[in-house]
């Protein structure tokens, strides 16, 4: 598989997973308004930023109970 294909596939199952968090912090919090932000720069900064975002998601996810639909 090619780094394009790869890099695509990684950012496609991101995005379902920032989305899926996005709709469960807006369930829980209605009147607060959800933000994303992803910044652009060199690969290691946006490393550093999904690793944080990750662990900062990942608690979102877990609580509420939220799956990858295959």
């Amino acid at each position: 598989m090619s780094m394009t294909r790869m890099w695509r596939r990684v950012t496609a199952a991101l995005s379902l997973v920032v989305l899926a968090a996005a709709r469960a912090y807006a369930a829980d919090y209605p009147s607060k308004p959800v933000k994303i932000i992803v910044p652009l720069g060199p690969p290691q900064e946006f490393a550093a930023f999904i690793a944080a975002e990750r662990q900062r998601w990942s608690e979102v996810i877990r609580k509420a109970n939220i799956h990858l639909e295959q």
